[in-house]
């Protein structure tokens, strides 16, 4: 009777972990219920503004993109095509008034939102040179 009793105590014990450990969503719960991470946006971006250009350039798997906009000495995006691509990327307007007011002197520029950094030069003859990352860190809401 004694050992009856004590299988009984054992597997209610073992049962009771295995239910708490999937309540508390240990390795061994695979319900698929975890929240996904945010996706890059550079290149949906990318597709709708500059689907063919040169000037804007995917890389990191899609986590990063280059723009090269047009100066007075060299080719590149032009000021309407940056401005669809940082729209798109939902940029603040404040990050934008920055950009506008960027002199060639300044060096390089930095911001950051959501999920996005980016990185900026400017100069008359080579025009805007922006670099996007994107972390992928912050949570959706």
């Amino acid at each position: 009777m004694l050992i009856v009793a004590g299988a009984v105590a054992a597997f209610l014990l073992v049962g009771t972990g295995i239910a708490i450990g999937e309540a508390i969503g240990s390795p061994s719960n695979s319900s698929g219920n975890d929240a996904a991470a945010p996706e890059s946006p550079f290149p949906a971006a990318k597709k709708k503004c500059a689907p063919s250009s040169d000037h804007a350039h995917l890389g990191d798997e899609g986590k990063s993109l280059t723009l090269a906009g047009q100066g007075e000495k060299s080719a590149g995006l032009p000021y309407t095509v940056i401005t669809c691509v940082l729209e798109a990327v939902k940029i603040p307007d404040a990050v934008i008034a920055q950009m506008d007011s960027t002199r060639a002197l300044d060096g390089r520029q930095t911001a950051e939102w959501n999920d996005i950094q980016a990185s900026w030069t400017y100069h008359p003859n080579s025009g805007l040179k922006v670099i996007l990352t994107f972390s992928g860190s912050a949570s959706k809401k």
